[in-house]
């Protein structure tokens, strides 16, 4: 039994390898994942339990990773019958897409939701199709957007806790340990909290007003 344990194990963590790679994930939202799917315990397949990796791979299929047999890289299809586009813009939308994805702000990842998303940005109906100077305002765009999501998560924390909104560079280094120390203690691990899922971003939130109840 153990054997067959640990051949599933090293199946899963070369499934989710696969998937990554499919998905065009890069290392933050990659390792982003495995935390929200191991509430904050790993950060690592390679750390997961069997029961943990199959969280990933089920959160992959739902951004759109098909498992194929007998399909290579190149020729592997996600969203039905759409073809990923697979040049370095599409990949980094398709990066910035499933961060946002990630942190509930989108709730579609699939290749469709996004191409529709840059189609009424663009009025052009396939990645494929982008001009170097469309890929780019896209990318602009989706960059300004996780942003402000980000600058609105930070200050609301800081409000929760009672913190500055104006902090100095010192200040700030010891506020990214406040959040980092709330977060621990609502999701039981040190994770950023404002690159968090919605859900557990508002969990930190709701542990940042009973801590400052209780100052």
């Amino acid at each position: 039994m153990a054997t067959t344990s640990s051949d599933d194990r090293i199946r899963l963590i070369r499934l989710i390898h696969v998937g990554r790679r499919e998905l065009a994930m890069d290392e933050n939202t990659y390792r982003s994942i495995i935390r929200e799917k191991t509430r904050g315990a790993h950060d690592s397949a390679a750390d997961c339990s069997v029961t943990q990796l199959e969280r990933v791979i089920a959160h992959l299929k739902s951004a759109g990773f098909k498992v194929k047999v007998n399909a290579s890289a190149g020729t592997q299809r996600r969203g039905g019958n759409r073809a990923m586009a697979d040049d370095d813009q599409s990949r980094m939308i398709r990066g910035i897409w499933l961060e946002l994805h990630g942190m509930g702000i989108i709730r579609d990842p699939s290749e469709q939701a996004m191409a529709a998303f840059v189609c009424r940005h663009t009025k052009i109906e396939a990645l494929q199709w982008l001009s170097s100077k469309q890929a780019s305002s896209v990318i602009e765009h989706m960059k300004k957007w996780r942003n402000r999501i980000l600058t609105e998560r930070q200050r609301a924390l800081w409000q929760a806790l009672g913190l500055s909104m104006t902090p100095s560079l010192a200040e700030l280094a010891v506020q990214h340990e406040r959040c980092l120390a709330v977060a621990e203690a609502a999701l039981g691990g040190r994770v950023d909290p404002i690159q968090q899922h919605q859900a557990r971003f508002e969990q930190v939130l709701r542990k940042a007003g009973e801590l400052r109840d209780g100052d």
